[in-house]
């Protein structure tokens, strides 16, 4: 009887998101394209850019994070995921949102379009929330613990050397 109450509770305990890919560390990127593929762009002219996340295998309710530009990039038309339910902060300020529900597979938490006047070298970069310090999420393990988060990649604008960290 023992181990059937901790098999029971074991399978109570497994999230939604169990069909999700085994990731053990978190991922946040800037991507041009909804594919999360693409992060080089050719300018002068306008872009879109999205915030993807890639959960860790213990799944994602919210993210923390910011977004730093080159001088000289404009953002605008600022969009959220439908399914985000609590939003706080600004991308260049310092953002917290959280989704409805658990994450357990890329999704994106903002889209954006940027304008760039010129065609010199420049990139769009994810830092840390400066308000909290974090570049984290919030996994879907009760009372939400936070998980450090890697960068996958940022937006390089004509030439300038992609980088994946």
């Amino acid at each position: 009887m023992k181990r059937f109450s901790v098999l029971i509770l074991s399978l109570l305990l497994i999230p939604a998101f169990s069909g999700a890919r085994t990731q053990p560390v978190g991922k946040i990127g800037l991507y041009i394209d909804e594919q999360h593929s693409t992060n080089e762009v050719e300018t002068p002219g306008t872009f879109n850019v999205y915030v993807f996340c890639l959960p860790s295998s213990n799944g994602m309710k919210c993210a923390e994070y910011s977004v730093a530009f080159t001088p000289g990039l404009v953002a605008f038309n600022v969009t959220s995921h439908p399914d985000v339910s609590i939003e706080v902060g600004s991308l260049t300020g310092g953002m917290s949102v959280c989704f409805v529900d658990c994450r357990g597979d890329w999704v994106w938490t903002h889209q954006f379009s940027v304008l760039a006047r010129t065609g010199d070298p420049a990139e769009i970069v994810l830092k840390r929330n400066p308000l909290t310090g974090g570049l984290v999420f919030a996994n879907c393990f009760p009372g939400s613990p936070l998980e450090n988060v890697i960068i996958s990649s940022k937006i390089c604008l004509n030439a300038f050397t992609p980088q994946t960290f």
